[in-house]
C-alpha cells in the first residue's frame, strides 16, 4: 500500500508499476513506461504546480539526487533541480526524512545549491555507478522544411524555450546565425548546447534576468558546454517554470513537440461542444 511519485519514471517506474502492492504517479510518460504497458497514473497538474501538490500530498519520504558534496558543505542539485527544492526546504510532516543519493554521475552546476545540514541522509552510490539514460531521439525527415518556417518566428534579440525531442533540439542547432538571443527553458539539451556554443546567445537582451541562460533541467549531453558557458544558471521550478515569471521575458519563443494534433481542435463529442460553446 505504497503511493509513489515519480516526475519522469524509467526502469525503476516501470519495476514499481509493475508491484501490485505499489501505486506509481508520473508527471510525465517516458518511452520505458509507455513500452511497458503497466497501470500508471498520471498526475493532472503543471509542472509549476508540482509544489502546490507536494505540500497538499505531504509526502513522508523524500528522495532526490544530488552530486556529491563539497567540502564546505555545498550540495549541488547534480542535473535537475525543478521542484526538488519543495521536498527538501518546503513544509513536512514530524516524521518526514529527507533523503539525498550522491551520484558520483552528476555534475556541479552553477546556480541553486542545498547544505549538508538540509538533508537527514545522504547515501553515496558506487564510484562505477552507471550514469542515467534519457528517452532517444529522432529527427524529422521534413525538418528543412519545418526549419524554413519557424526560422522566420524567431527575431534576433528573442528569448528561447525548447522542449524535449528531436525535433526542437534540432531546430536549436541552425539557429546560430541569429543575434543576442536568451534562453529561459525547463530542459537544456544537446541542441541548446550546440546553441550556447555558436555565441548565438548572449542573454543581452532579456527582460527577466538579463545576462542568465535559465533552466532547471540539464541532459549529460550539455554538461561540458555549459560548463564553458558563464551566464548559466540552475534554477528551481518556481522560477523558470512560472508562467508569471515566463510572461516577464519580452519576444518570447516556445519550440515543442507533440505526438498528435488535431487541426480542427476536436477531441471527443463533449470537448467539441465546450469548444463551439466557447
Amino acid at each position: 500500500d505504497v503511493a509513489v511519485h515519480l516526475g519522469a519514471p524509467r526502469t525503476g517506474g516501470v519495476a514499481i508499476a509493475a508491484n501490485p502492492t505499489m501505486t506509481l504517479f508520473a508527471g510525465f510518460l517516458t518511452e520505458a513506461i509507455r513500452a511497458s504497458g503497466h497501470p500508471v497514473e498520471v498526475l493532472p497538474v503543471h509542472f509549476s504546480g508540482v509544489p502546490g501538490f507536494i505540500r497538499r500530498w505531504r509526502p513522508r519520504v523524500r528522495v532526490v539526487l544530488v552530486a556529491t558534496p563539497t567540502d564546505d558543505g555545498v550540495v549541488h542539485p547534480g542535473n535537475t533541480m525543478a521542484n526538488d527544492d519543495e521536498l527538501v526546504r518546503g513544509e513536512r510532516p514530524d516524521d518526514a526524512v529527507v533523503i539525498g543519493i550522491v551520484d558520483p554521475n552528476q555534475p556541479r552546476l552553477p546556480g541553486a545549491t542545498y547544505r549538508v545540514e538540509e538533508f537527514d541522509v545522504l547515501v553515496p552510490l558506487p564510484a562505477d555507478t552507471d550514469p542515467p539514460f534519457y528517452d532517444t531521439r529522432r529527427i524529422s525527415a521534413h525538418l528543412d522544411a519545418i526549419i524554413a518556417h519557424v526560422d522566420d518566428l524567431i527575431p534576433d534579440g528573442a528569448t528561447l524555450q525548447s522542449g524535449v525531442g528531436g525535433l526542437p533540439e534540432a531546430i536549436m542547432t541552425r539557429l546560430g546565425h541569429k543575434r543576442d538571443l536568451g534562453v529561459h527553458t525547463e530542459v537544456l539539451g544537446p541542441g541548446m548546447a550546440e546553441l550556447l556554443g555558436t555565441g548565438a546567445v548572449t542573454n543581452a537582451r532579456k527582460t527577466f534576468r538579463p545576462g542568465e541562460t535559465l533552466f532547471t533541467i540539464a541532459v549529460p549531453d550539455a554538461y561540458d558546454a555549459l560548463a564553458a558557458h558563464p551566464m548559466a544558471r540552475l534554477e528551481s521550478a518556481s522560477i523558470v517554470l512560472d508562467p508569471r515569471q515566463v510572461a516577464r521575458n519580452h519576444r518570447m519563443r516556445c519550440v515543442n513537440a507533440v505526438l498528435q494534433v488535431d487541426l480542427y481542435g476536436q477531441g471527443d463529442r463533449k470537448s467539441t461542444r465546450l469548444n463551439s460553446s466557447h
